[in-house]
Formats: structure tokens, C-alpha cells, sequence
């Protein structure tokens, strides 16, 4: 190999080596600031680098999320999809807190093994009911697997369980037991799939689309394990069909 080409290769490793301590050492709110997010997402207070850094919040368009920290993964960038490891949150009782792994591919993002844990009442404060109400208890998602790209939702596996549910209505505390559901994908949205075996006999599909909008549509069919208390707000929700059942849309 001639001396010419043996500098030429010298030189670009040395520029090649330069350009990735840059990347990886450099403040990551200076890398974020050359970064387009996506629409209606904000990050706040970053600090540390792209390798491993923080911003204080994340806000979009519904909500803000604290303290979020991530570790990006070495091996990942070997791949052409670098990935990270997030965590988040202080509290569930003072918005979402949990973990995933996010990664980044040519056409989508991908989210897995992740857990995400809010309080019940910051979830409700996201809904227009017809009858004025509080929640308590834990709302548990684990992801599996999401993804998402041009589509809101491509791929997703995964439950969500709202454990010691409760309202609080028309003065009275109600004890709901527990709730169970799935995830999965419906027309571009996010879809979650109540399971029907609870006291409430509550069959619901919650859907959540693009820029935060969220509706959702079912029934409740009273039955023997349906809370007394609860069965003044069943006037609210108009008269049962011919099934005896109380139809829901949000």
C-alpha cells in the first residue's frame, strides 16, 4: 500500500474518530436543538450528553412527563438502529412513570420491554364523562412491542390492568375491584380491549389517536357483582336496550 493511501486512511479514521466523540460527548441540548421531534413533543432542561443525558420535562399537546433519563446503547449503533434505555417520572400519583426501550429505525419508531405506571385520576382527567367524578387506584401498561412510523400504530403487544379501582360520585366512594385489558392496533389508533369479566360488567374499547385525541364506546350490563352505589349514575347514561345493557360513547 502506497504512502498516499496509507495517509488517506490514517486521515479519515483520525476525522472519522473525531466526528464521533463530537456526537457523543457533545451537550445534548445542543444536539436536541438540530433534531426535528416530532409534532407536539418538547423537551425542557436537557442536560448530559446524547450518550447518556436528561431533560427535566417532556411536554406534548395532553401532557407533560418528568425527569426523563436516557442511556444510549453502543452496540445499537453498530446495527444502523440505535436504541436507549428511558426511564421517567417521579411519581404515579404526579404523572406517568416507568421505563422502555425506545428504538430507532429507517421508517418507525420502536418501543419494547416497557413498563408504564400512572395514577388512575391523571387518566381520567383526560376524559369527558356525563357525570362529574374522581378515580383512585393504579393504572399498569407493559409494552412488549409498539410501533409506530406513518401510522400512529403499526405493531403493539401488550396489557394494561387498572388495579383497586375506585370512583368517587355523586358523594358516594365506590369500590370497582379490578380491570384487565388488551392493546392492539385498529384503524391508525391505538386501540385498548376491556376485558368484559368485571364487577361492573363493563365491555369498552378505548381508542387513542393521532395528536392525543381519545374516544371510546361500549356497554354496561349490571349484574349481580354491580356496586349498589354505582347504580344512580346508570340514569345519566340513558335507557338500557333490549339486552339490559347501558350503552357508553365517549
Amino acid at each position: 500500500m502506497s504512502k498516499l493511501k496509507t495517509g488517506i486512511l490514517y486521515t479519515g479514521g483520525f476525522l472519522l474518530l473525531y466526528v464521533l466523540f463530537v456526537v457523543v460527548l457533545a451537550p445534548a441540548n445542543k444536539l436536541i436543538a438540530l433534531i426535528e421531534l416530532p409534532q407536539g413533543i418538547a423537551l425542557h432542561d436537557v442536560q448530559g450528553s446524547v450518550w447518556s443525558g436528561r431533560a427535566k420535562t417532556m411536554s406534548t399537546q395532553n401532557y407533560e412527563v418528568d425527569n426523563v433519563d436516557w442511556r444510549l446503547s453502543p452496540v445499537s449503533l453498530l446495527t444502523g438502529s440505535p436504541s436507549a434505555d428511558v426511564e421517567f417520572g417521579r411519581s404515579p400519583k404526579s404523572g406517568p412513570t416507568g421505563n422502555l426501550t425506545i428504538a430507532n429505525e429507517q421508517s418507525h419508531v420502536g418501543f419494547s420491554d416497557g413498563k408504564i405506571q400512572i395514577d388512575a385520576a391523571q387518566v381520567l382527567s383526560l376524559l369527558t364523562l356525563p357525570v362529574d367524578m374522581q378515580a383512585s387506584g393504579l393504572v399498569t401498561v407493559d409494552i412488549n412491542k409498539f410501533t409506530t412510523g406513518k401510522q400512529l400504530c403499526s405493531e403493539v403487544d401488550g396489557q394494561i390492568r387498572w388495579q383497586q379501582a375506585g370512583i368517587m360520585a355523586m358523594n358516594e366512594n365506590i369500590a370497582l375491584g379490578e380491570f384487565n385489558g388488551l392493546l392492539s392496533c385498529e384503524n391508525n389508533s391505538l386501540a385498548i380491549t376491556l376485558d368484559p369479566n368485571n364487577d361492573l360488567g363493563l365491555e369498552l374499547s378505548i381508542y387513542i389517536r393521532e395528536r392525543g385525541r381519545i374516544a371510546a364506546q361500549g356497554y354496561i350490563t349490571p349484574g349481580e357483582k354491580f356496586p349498589a352505589q354505582a347504580r344512580p349514575i346508570l340514569d345519566f347514561l340513558g335507557p338500557k336496550d333490549a339486552q339490559g345493557r347501558y350503552r357508553i360513547r365517549i
